[in-house]
């Protein structure tokens, strides 16, 4: 989709794009959404853009490293027209700012994993946004946005940036994306720029200030007990009404708030068990409780051994899966299977398990009470065990 210059011009081949997008409704969704330029338009487009570009980089007298962001703009080559995308050099400056301003949404976060009480009468759901990044309309995205940051509170807080040029900013980014399919040049009318490295925060924070405007509140109603949300996948703990046409009312009306944010949500039941993400979260005896899921299909394809990445990485591949281990586990008996299977699948993989014990040892030591005591057993299968690290 993209071209770049590497050893020379990459030729471009013919690019049925109607031949890849299956059924009338993803057509028409799809030209709701790209529309297929000429090469002299996308050549018209990169020049008005190089022109924006250093209008604001002179009005708003951008400091040096957003100036080096900024002026790496967008190239066609003269014998083959195949152009990046636009906005690409722009984006690790707004993606900074975008990551600052979330760190203040309660509702932008991942759940804790240590059991703990719950409610006799709550239940556990969640919720993915369907097809966030293209179904966001471009236009209500920067306006939210542009309302937000203009806030004297928002300015207030975060004094490291000046608004309006922000804002013109993300306009530059949102509003000049392109792309390259095969001969076909594309513009995208409508979504978050996809491709971009802003494109998770600036959608994250478009969500997160509905979610400060109307979502939150519900949790201090006691119709929630809990909500959070990453992206595009949230997770939140219901409060039953005893009336079971109150609390389905309830529940819709819920729903439809969270809706009315401008993006189509997917709802699951309320239930005692549910799968979020890479952990399995039940209410167990009235506690919450949790252990890792992995998808029946999911290949675990780890670094082999022999790979040309710097020693360190296989360090830090052992290091943080059992640190994920030990912190998303509830119960000893999901850490002792989860580190077996862990250690087996290194050794499918090619790895010794003279090598592996020691980051196994280093990284598990730590985690264990300061009076257990600690030893590793391998299985005739080739797994391992560690075992002794309950208190003695």
């Amino acid at each position: 989709m993209e071209h770049i210059d590497r050893d020379g011009p990459i030729p471009c081949r013919t690019f049925d794009l109607d031949s890849k997008l299956h059924g009338e409704s993803n057509k028409a969704i799809a030209r709701a959404r790209i529309e297929i330029i000429s090469d002299e338009q996308g050549a018209e487009d990169i020049a008005a853009l190089d022109s924006e570009i250093l209008e604001w980089l002179h009005v708003n007298e951008a400091p040096q490293e957003n100036h080096r962001y900024a002026s790496r703009r967008i190239r066609l080559r003269k014998s083959d027209p195949c152009p990046r995308k636009v906005g690409q050099r722009d984006a690790p400056a707004h993606h900074a700012h975008a990551e600052d301003l979330l760190q203040e949404y309660p509702g932008v976060d991942k759940p804790s994993t240590r059991a703990r009480p719950h409610p006799s009468n709550a239940s556990i759901f969640t919720y993915d946004a369907i097809k966030m990044y293209p179904s966001i309309e471009t236009e209500a995205c920067l306006e939210r946005l542009a309302t937000y940051l203009r806030r004297p509170e928002t300015q207030a807080k975060f004094t490291h940036y000046h608004p309006d040029a922000l804002i013109k900013a993300l306009g530059l980014v949102m509003r000049n994306n392109r792309f390259k399919f095969g001969d076909i040049l594309v513009k995208q009318i409508k979504g978050i720029a996809m491709g971009m490295s802003p494109a998770p925060p600036i959608s994250n924070l478009y969500v997160a200030i509905h979610e400060e405007e109307e979502v939150l509140q519900y949790l201090a109603c006691n119709w929630l007990l809990f909500l959070k949300r990453f992206i595009d996948d949230g997770i939140g703990i219901w409060l039953h009404h005893p009336d079971l046409a109150e609390d389905e009312r309830r529940w819709k009306e819920c729903q439809s708030v969270v809706a009315r944010g401008g993006l189509a949500w997917d709802f699951s039941k309320r239930s005692n068990q549910i799968d979020f993400m890479d952990v399995a979260i039940s209410f167990v005896d009235n506690r919450v409780e949790f252990k890792l899921f992995e998808k029946p299909l999911a290949l675990h394809l780890y670094l082999p051994p022999h790979s040309c990445h710097p020693p360190g990485v296989i360090k830090g591949l052992v290091m943080g899966e059992v640190l994920r281990i030990f912190q998303l586990c509830s119960h000893d008996s999901d850490i002792d299977d989860n580190l077996s299977k862990f250690f087996k699948r290194l050794l499918d993989r090619g790895y010794q398990a003279e090598s592996l014990c020691p980051l196994f040892f280093e990284t598990a030591r730590p985690l264990l009470p300061v009076q257990a005591s600690f030893c590793m057993e391998k299985r005739g299968s080739g797994g391992l065990t560690i075992r002794g690290y309950r208190a003695s």
